[in-house]
């Protein structure tokens, strides 16, 4: 299959621990190195890279995160 899929995912309000996970995470994949997330309404994960994200604060010290992903696949 090689029709890519992309979303633009958002978590909102995460507290402090919670983005710091997932920024440490987008940071250290660089765009390059993926990983699995299973898309709403979809039963099993697929590889995706971070293509962008912002952050926006929210109340308190609470975060929403958006990102822009894309599907990867295995070279073969």
């Amino acid at each position: 299959n090689s029709a890519k899929q992309t979303w633009s995912a958002q978590w909102e309000n995460l507290n402090s621990t919670d983005f710091s996970t997932i920024i440490t995470a987008f940071d250290a994949a660089g765009g390059v190195d993926y990983f699995n997330w299973t898309p709403p309404g979809s039963s099993s994960s697929k590889k995706f890279v971070v293509l962008s994200y912002s952050v926006t604060p929210t109340a308190g010290n609470n975060y929403s995160v958006s990102a822009s992903l894309e599907q990867v696949f295995d070279k073969t």
